[in-house]
């Protein structure tokens, strides 16, 4: 306790009592010490997100009453969390995943501390599929994929990007994801898609499609051709007739007819009129043609028919009698006979004629 003297008056102060007495001419006044400093951080402890802010109140109790000590914020791990004095509080910012310590000190030395832990973001993005998964696509024709995905929150946005591991055979729009089928093949179809958003991870996620690209259909189903065989005489003719069967929306075939003897049997090209030459076979071969089209493969079909062309119809004379006898033509006097052998070869013989001359004479 100090004492301080007055004239005529001496101060008492205990414990709050103040005693006020006259002894002479002194007054002595007892003086408490100031109490001690005290520092509290509330809350003792956090959990926080990327980027969110949260003050951390600082109270200082004790001391004396007409002087403040100063406070300072500090924080164990910066890349976690970092601090900084706002009023009479810490700002504390969380920056990255992690823990970190904060710390509030006086310039008295007194000190507290509070835990932070900061907890890594949600991914963007999730839950990848797309649609169609696989697809049979003819080639010409077109399939589009689409991607489907969760969004971790409102704000989040997502960016498609789509490639294919075969041109040559399908290819994709990288925005829209249309595929166009090229050739028959197989080709595969990615999409990477990249989402994005405050106080979220950024996030790409990939999928596939698997695309068969298949054949068009020809655009001439069959060919038939008639007859299946022609027998003619040496001069005669007979038409081949060929009749294409076509889808709907296929190119109209175009029908050609060509021969494999033309020393035997010809052919008009474009009509399939079959003239007999001369004596054997040929094959006549009539062929169609259909031109591709967005719908349709070119198509080309043949047919054959087999032509047997017969030689003309043979005469000889296989003798000359007179009642029986041989005749010597020379000197042929009244009625002969002539014998004939006759070989028709197919051919529809009506009439023989035979003329007798003697020799040097028409």
């Amino acid at each position: 306790m100090q004492l301080f003297s007055r004239n005529k008056a001496i101060v008492a102060l205990s414990l709050g009592a103040l005693a006020l007495g006259a002894c002479g001419d002194d007054v002595t006044v007892p003086v408490a010490p100031a109490a001690p400093i005290t520092l509290s951080i509330t809350p003792p402890s956090a959990n926080m997100n990327i980027g969110e802010s949260v003050n951390f109140a600082v109270q200082i109790s004790g001391g004396s009453a007409t002087s403040s000590p100063t406070i300072t914020c500090t924080s164990s791990s910066a890349t976690v969390a970092t601090a900084t004095v706002s009023g009479s509080a810490c700002r504390v910012t969380a920056v990255a995943a992690g823990n970190a310590t904060i710390t509030a000190a006086t310039s008295t030395g007194q000190s507290a501390a509070a835990s932070v832990s900061v907890a890594a973001p949600a991914a963007a993005i999730s839950g990848l599929q797309v649609s169609p998964t696989a697809a049979s696509v003819p080639v010409n024709q077109t399939v589009t994929i689409v991607p489907t995905f969760n969004r971790a929150g409102s704000a989040v946005t997502g960016a498609s990007q789509f490639t294919t591991s075969n041109a040559a055979v399908a290819t994709v729009n990288a925005t829209t994801g249309v595929v166009t089928a090229v050739a028959p093949g197989v080709a595969t179809i990615t999409v990477s898609v990249t989402g994005s958003g405050t106080g979220f991870t950024t996030t790409t996620l990939t999928a596939a499609a698997a695309i068969t690209v298949t054949a068009l259909p020809t655009g001439i189903t069959s060919l038939n051709v008639t007859p299946a065989t022609l027998s003619l005489a040496s001069g005669a003719t007979a038409t081949v007739v060929a009749t294409a069967q076509q889808p709907a929306g296929a190119t109209a075939a175009t029908i050609t007819f060509g021969t494999t003897a033309p020393a035997v049997a010809t052919v008009n090209a474009t009509t399939g009129v079959v003239t007999a030459v001369g004596p054997g076979t040929a094959v006549i071969t009539a062929t169609a043609t259909s031109a591709a089209n967005a719908n349709f493969a070119a198509a080309t079909l043949s047919g054959t028919v087999a032509v047997t062309v017969s030689p003309a119809a043979q005469i000889s004379i296989s003798s000359i009698e007179k009642a029986g006898a041989a005749v010597d033509v020379n000197s042929v006097n009244g009625q002969i006979q002539v014998n004939t052998n006759l070989v028709t070869n197919g051919q529809l013989v009506t009439a023989v004629s035979a003329w007798v001359c003697r020799v040097g004479e028409a």
